[in-house]
């Protein structure tokens, strides 16, 4: 007589060979992983000829339609007319299946004692600092890995609480921080599962809810934690202002202001001044203005009145979109007692621009001929060719800033953009 090993190797193999029992074998695995015990019911739609005829043979019971329910009680009893039936069917299920066979709820048991045993761990190693307010955050369950199988590689989250401990105290670009902490330049790079769990663990650190999704908010988190990604490209470009770092003025930006030249800032520049004033109002002004202006364009305009005039206004140009060097300008320039005057495209992206910088900075930005009057008397000469797109449109239900619903009132109205360029020459008469 066969012993039991012998009987569920041969048991196995006949399976194996049949399609379709081993699809009921392994079936009946997956009932009992979500049941957590043996029971329940299959069914098979679209049977080939060949299935049903070793249903048929292996149930004892003729199938003669394509669609069939198998209970476990009815695969018990048909296995004990096999030639395995020494053994019990839940023996031989056990066996067949490849890896340990638990319920879900046994699995989801062992991985949050093996997640609680990792972090317990760590814990001993990192008793203060961000790491440790990180870990009791997971520990406490007051955040979630955003996938939560991460809890359980403990590789991952020795890796994470490395970083967190070891923040830079001073502006360091990402991948020298991540060659630093890991030996890896790239392991931070964009979209691995590091860099997303770390700007989750900096979200979490700096109390914010914020949407990490858009490249734009990725390099916000980082660079709040004085971690600096694409510092060259990422760039503001300004007229008439003087950069000050620990040791003083800044040559360049003053050399550059002084001959009235405009001045690309990359992000990696920008974060070494500690204070930016205009140059013309260095010595004697607490407070001061600031005009800043959407479009390139524009901006170039206004420059080359205010070099033909002689005069060393401070003006930013943000290039359509808020990067994080225009955040880093804007900071310190708040910092330094700047109060904003902005001015865009009357369109859904122009307002957004303008609601995120009121957002930041409260009062101290003011509206700078981007009224309800400066777009309805220019509405009335334009003609129809910047009409808005209905996705366009559905932009403007996201603005929910008090100074700017005559404008969004107005651009649903008329469903028509009105662009700087419209009123460049009310913009430079203010210069006169």
């Amino acid at each position: 007589m066969k012993n039991e090993e012998d009987i569920l190797k041969t048991a196995k193999v006949y399976f194996n060979d049949n399609e379709i029992l081993s699809r009921l074998a392994a079936c009946f695995c997956d009932k009992y992983r979500s049941l957590g015990h043996w029971g329940g019911v299959v069914e098979f739609t679209a049977l080939s000829s060949s299935d049903k005829e070793i249903l048929s043979g292996f149930l004892g019971k003729y199938i003669r339609e394509s669609k069939v329910r198998i209970s476990y009680k009815k695969f018990c009893s048909a296995w004990k007319n096999t030639r395995f039936a020494a053994i019990e069917l839940e023996n031989f299920l056990k066996y067949y299946h490849k890896d340990p066979l638990i319920s879900k709820q046994q699995e989801k048991l062992l991985q949050q004692k093996n997640q609680l045993a990792i972090i317990d761990e760590l814990l001993e190693k990192h008793m203060t600092g961000a790491a440790n307010k990180w870990l009791q955050a997971l520990k406490n369950k007051e955040l979630y890995l955003y996938r939560r199988e991460l809890a359980n590689d403990k590789k991952l989250l020795q890796l994470l609480a490395e970083a967190l401990d070891n923040l830079p105290t001073d502006y360091e670009r990402l991948p020298v921080f991540a060659n630093r902490v890991s030996g890896n330049p790239h392991i931070f790079d964009v979209n691995t599962v590091e860099a997303n769990v770390l700007l989750q663990a900096l979200a979490f650190l700096a109390g914010t809810n914020m949407a990490i999704i858009s490249i734009e908010a990725k390099t916000e988190i980082f660079y709040r934690h004085k971690l600096l990604r694409d510092d060259i490209l990422n760039f503001a470009t300004v007229f008439g202002l003087c950069g000050f770092n620990d040791t003083g003025r800044i040559a360049y930006w003053y050399e550059a202001a002084k001959i009235k030249a405009p001045l690309n800032l990359p992000l990696r520049e920008i974060v070494r001044a500690t204070k930016i004033c205009p140059i013309s109002e260095v010595e004697n002004k607490e407070k001061y203005i600031v005009y800043i202006v959407e479009n390139s364009g524009v901006f170039s305009a206004i420059i080359d009145y205010l070099q033909q005039s002689g005069n060393n206004q401070a003006v930013i140009c943000l290039h359509g979109q808020l990067k994080m060097a225009s955040w880093a300008l804007l900071d310190r320039l708040y910092s330094s007692g700047a109060v904003f005057y902005y001015s865009g495209d009357f369109d859904p992206e122009g307002l957004g621009i303008v609601e995120k910088i009121i957002e930041r900075y409260g009062t101290r930005v003011k509206l700078w001929h981007f009224n309800a009057r400066q777009y309805i008397d220019i509405i009335g000469k334009n003609n129809d060719n910047n009409t808005l797109s209905n996705e366009r449109l559905k932009k403007l239900e996201k603005i929910k800033q008090p100074l700017l619903r005559q404008q969004v009132q107005l651009l649903q109205k008329y469903k028509q953009a009105v662009y700087q360029e419209s009123f460049i020459n009310d913009l430079l008469n203010d210069f006169f």
